[in-house]
């Protein structure tokens, strides 16, 4: 994949999180800073640095399999970036809904479905996670458009998530090589389709995840689109074999909220 001599920002963040020792699911309300009523600027200045937070904490929740009970607190000591790190998976936002129990539902959905697929069907094991992921947005989209009744934008987000900011595909269907060119596409049309008197951030990302079925290997790749350059660029973010239950999930749903966030900061931006 090409790489550019100049990573944005947000590019670097993205990987630096998705390369993260460890990831949790916490829903401590310290993580709490204010309550919706206060967030005016979601959708004005919602950004990815914003929305994740490194956390110096060396208890995390690891999800339990005994079907929907609480995630169980484990230890665990590293160094990362000269701090004991957990980085959230889940961004404010969805933090501020509160300890809910059907967030908790889909993490443990999708461990199930790896659990149950991993040592099948590859293929089979794609299909139900994008189900899965396609309904994980939907629910997210739904519970902003319950709070923000007044922002028409979020009628318009399902579908813009899902045609031009997320993509996921596996290798029985399209290849490593079709799999990058149909990100580029998607960047390409940012470039064709967004004006400058639209523009309020020089650069975007497009979020990709490519599945290789047969070895059960999970690719994540940004397009980061330069507005101001006039490029559209694909690079490689992280890639994460099965041989870790819990990290792949994490790193999985860590991208989805990535992605999410980053469809929320364009919102207004529809043309």
């Amino acid at each position: 994949m090409r790489r550019s001599s100049t990573m944005s920002k947000e590019f670097e963040f993205v990987k630096k999180v998705m390369e993260c020792p460890y990831l949790s699911y916490q829903w401590n309300q310290n993580h709490v800073f204010s309550t919706y009523k206060d967030d005016v600027d979601l959708f004005e200045q919602c950004s990815i640095e914003e929305q994740f937070i490194e956390v110096d904490n060396d208890e995390y929740m690891e999800p339990t399999t005994d079907h929907l009970e609480e995630c169980t607190l484990v230890e665990q000591e590293t160094l990362y970036g000269g701090s004991s790190l957990s980085m959230n998976v889940f961004p404010q936002f969805i933090l501020k809904m509160g300890p809910d129990k059907v967030f908790k539902e889909y993490v443990y959905y999708f461990h199930l479905i790896q659990d149950k697929f991993l040592n099948q069907s590859g293929l089979r094991l794609y299909i139900n996670w994008k189900k899965l992921s396609e309904s994980y947005v939907w629910f997210v989209f739904q519970r902003l458009k319950l709070i923000y009744k007044d922002n028409k934008s979020l009628e318009y987000l399902e579908k813009y998530f899902w045609e031009d900011q997320f993509l996921f595909q596996q290798s029985s269907d399209s290849s490593i090589n079709m799999f990058q060119k149909s990100l580029a596409s998607m960047g390409k049309r940012h470039l064709l389709k967004v004006s400058q008197n639209v523009i309020e951030k020089p650069q975007k990302l497009v979020f990709g995840i490519w599945l290789d079925s047969q070895n059960h290997v999970l690719l994540f790749a940004n397009t980061a689109v330069n507005f101001s350059l006039k490029e559209s660029l694909v690079k490689s973010v992280h890639g994460n074999t099965m041989s870790s239950r819990s990290d792949v999930v994490k790193k999985l749903l860590l991208f989805l909220n990535l992605a999410i966030v980053e469809s929320l900061s364009r919102a207004k931006n529809f043309v």
